[in-house]
């Protein structure tokens, strides 16, 4: 699934050890897409620090239903976005996964 600058691809397990985390997150941003390695790393952080703030919202389901999820999330866009775009776009994804399971 796509929320523009993100793309989400996931896989669902079953949790068969606890002693795992409950979603795991890959974050790729393509240099074919983002030339310079400062704004790769500064979407990258940007990415990260969303998913941080509002990571509760898939692994609270996912913990509850004892689903394991493997996350990736890969940027389509061209150019540097703001905080407050990446952040609507991941919460965004978060809830959708939410929901399909």
């Amino acid at each position: 699934m796509s929320v523009f600058p993100l793309r989400a691809i996931f896989i669902v397990d079953d949790a068969e050890d606890e002693s795992l985390p409950s979603v795991r997150l890959l974050i790729s941003m393509p240099k074919r897409r983002l030339r310079h390695a400062i704004e790769r790393n500064r979407m990258k952080r940007q990415v990260r620090e969303a998913y941080r703030i509002n990571k509760h919202l898939l692994t609270d389901v996912a913990e509850e239903k004892g689903k394991r999820i493997s996350l990736a999330l890969v940027c389509i866009t061209d150019s540097i976005c703001n905080t407050e775009k990446i952040n609507r776009s991941v919460v965004k994804i978060l809830r959708r996964i939410a929901e399909k399971l």
